[in-house]
C-alpha cells in the first residue's frame, strides 16, 4: 500500500504537485477557519478583499474563478458576521463594491500571518526565499495563463 509520500514521490505530471500543494494548504488553513465559521471559498474571497479594497464583486468572481451568485451568497454571510459590507457602486445600481469591515482586517491580519507561516515553511525546504518561491509560482502561473488565454477569455464564471 502506497503512502501519501510514495504517491507525491511518483506523480508524472506537474499537476499532481499542484493538487497535492493546494489540498495540504487547504488542511492548514482549514484548521482555523473552522473557528471563524467561514468556509474555503469565503477565505479566499475575505483575503482578495482584505488586499484589494473597495473591490466589486464581479472582480472578486474573477479573481476567485467563481460565479456572482455564489459570490453574492457567500458575501450576504459574511456580512452577517460583521467581516465585510456591501454598498450598491454610483456607477451601477445593480452592482456592489466590497469593503472590509475592522473585525474583517483584524481575521485578515491573522489568516496573512498564517499565510506567511506556510509560505515560509515550504520555501524553507526549498532553500530558497519566500519571495524567490513566489516569483517561480508566478512565472509558471503567467505561462500557463499565457498557454490558455483564449480558453480563458472565453470561459463563462
Amino acid at each position: 500500500m502506497y503512502t501519501t509520500d510514495d504517491l507525491i514521490k511518483i506523480s508524472p505530471h506537474m499537476i499532481c504537485h499542484i493538487i497535492s500543494l493546494h489540498s495540504f494548504h487547504d488542511i492548514f488553513i482549514n484548521h482555523y477557519l473552522k473557528d471563524f465559521g467561514i468556509n474555503k471559498n469565503q477565505y479566499y474571497m475575505l483575503m482578495h478583499v482584505f488586499y484589494n479594497e473597495s473591490s466589486t464583486q464581479s472582480d472578486i468572481a474573477t479573481a476567485c474563478l467563481m460565479d456572482r451568485s455564489g459570490v453574492s451568497r457567500a458575501f450576504g454571510e459574511l456580512e452577517e458576521k460583521g467581516i465585510l459590507t456591501r454598498e450598491y457602486t454610483e456607477e451601477n445600481k445593480r452592482a456592489y463594491k466590497i469593503d472590509i469591515t475592522e473585525k474583517g482586517k483584524e481575521l485578515g491580519k491573522f489568516l496573512h500571518d498564517k499565510e506567511l507561516e506556510w509560505e515560509n515553511e515550504i520555501a524553507h525546504e526549498l532553500e530558497m526565499s519566500r519571495g524567490e518561491l513566489l516569483t517561480t509560482l508566478e512565472r509558471l502561473a503567467l505561462k500557463a495563463l499565457k498557454f490558455d488565454r483564449q480558453r480563458i477569455d472565453n470561459f463563462k464564471y
